[in-house]
């Protein structure tokens, strides 16, 4: 008996605008086994109440067709269900799906879903009122996210342009405090992880886990530009630790204060400005991945 899959499709996800999903689907997906329903989402709030619809169906599995943004928003709804989330990666960095190892190449995506693969129960995390699943913030990346917000021609490139001529952002002050300790002082970012990396493996936590209950707090202090090349490889090459360049936390609740309201983002998406920040473990999550 064929299984039904419901994929939720967000068309504007990163730089893949022109895809026909529909196609890429029939030409890779296995028929024999998969029947699949194509839900395509005109807005962010129409992606929610898709996913909310998808959650009170009685189809197992739920694809979000798109970038970490559209994971967030498929998953916010899956949380506490027994529905079990798949990821065709659209998006520019796709750390979510880098993380449970899907293919970022869509063919091979749509295709691996066929080959063996493993449930993973996950952590899912809330800032303030807001879900995200993979890595939250505040400071450069949370501004650099409100500047693609409304921006159509996102990708690898646009972010990659778009910091390098941001460098001179001004670091801000912020207090966090966790169960564990207590940190103050001037920090260029500030990113509480789920899940390991931003994306394009670029790896901000490299040891969160997002099954030990906890979340992983990275402070990236203040630099100066000689300094960039050796953050980069710690960046890149998984060695973020405590030290010169980081302040690293590993904690269950997280709260952090900033001097004045600053805007936040949830794995990659722009939110409102907030002064207090609250991040803590809430709700289960089943994805697919290997």
């Amino acid at each position: 008996m064929k299984q039904e899959i419901i994929i939720i499709y967000n068309p504007s996800s990163g730089k893949k605008r022109r895809i026909n999903l529909p196609d890429y689907v029939s030409k890779h997906l296995d028929f024999e086994k998969f029947e699949p329903q194509i839900w395509t989402s005109e807005s962010s709030e129409h992606m929610l109440r898709l996913a909310e619809k998808a959650a009170m169906s009685n189809v197992e599995i739920v694809v979000a067709a798109g970038g970490d943004g559209t994971v967030n928003a498929v998953a916010s709804k899956l949380v506490n269900t027994n529905k079990k989330l798949y990821v065709f990666p659209l998006g520019s960095g796709n750390g979510f799906a880098r993380h449970f190892n899907i293919p970022v190449s869509l063919s091979k995506s749509i295709q691996a879903l066929t080959n063996r693969h493993i449930f993973s129960e996950i952590d899912c995390a809330k800032v303030n009122e807001h879900h995200f699943t993979n890595v939250a913030g505040v400071g450069f990346d949370a501004h650099i996210s409100q500047l693609f917000a409304n921006n159509t021609k996102r990708g690898f490139w646009g972010y990659f342009k778009a910091i390098i001529k941001e460098l001179n952002y001004k670091p801000k002050v912020y207090k966090v405090e966790t169960l564990e300790e207590t940190w103050e002082g001037s920090a260029f970012l500030i990113s509480v992880a789920n899940c390991t990396q931003w994306g394009n493996n670029v790896f901000i936590a490299p040891h969160a886990n997002p099954k030990d209950g906890k979340l992983d707090l990275v402070v990236l202090k203040n630099f100066n530009l000689f300094q960039v090349p050796a953050i980069l490889h710690q960046l890149l090459t998984r060695k973020v630790k405590t030290g010169a360049y980081f302040k690293t936390i590993t904690s269950s609740q997280v709260s952090i204060s900033c001097q004045s309201p600053e805007p936040i983002h949830t794995d990659g998406e722009a939110l409102n400005s907030y002064k207090d920040l609250a991040f803590k473990v809430e709700g289960k999550l089943i994805v697919i991945g290997f």
